[in-house]
């Protein structure tokens, strides 16, 4: 996360208990934000090793399929 937006969500925190709608809804959605950031974060992490696994894979059954040849 950077840190402007860390910045944005620590601000709307401050102000959570204003009372104001708006900050309410700015504080929601930049927890919102947050949290979808994080999500992408994770999920292109398990991208990532499903395609090292895969690329592992695909040179274990080269070797093999040169060894019988």
């Amino acid at each position: 996360m950077n840190k402007t937006m860390l910045e944005l969500i620590n601000a709307c925190d401050e102000t959570f208990s204003s009372g104001d709608p708006a900050l309410n809804a700015a504080a929601m959605g930049a927890q919102n934000v947050n949290s979808a950031m994080s999500t992408i974060d994770g999920l292109r992490q398990q991208l990532a090793d499903v395609s090292n696994e895969r690329d592992l894979l695909r040179a274990a059954l080269t070797f093999y399929a040169g060894r019988e040849q």
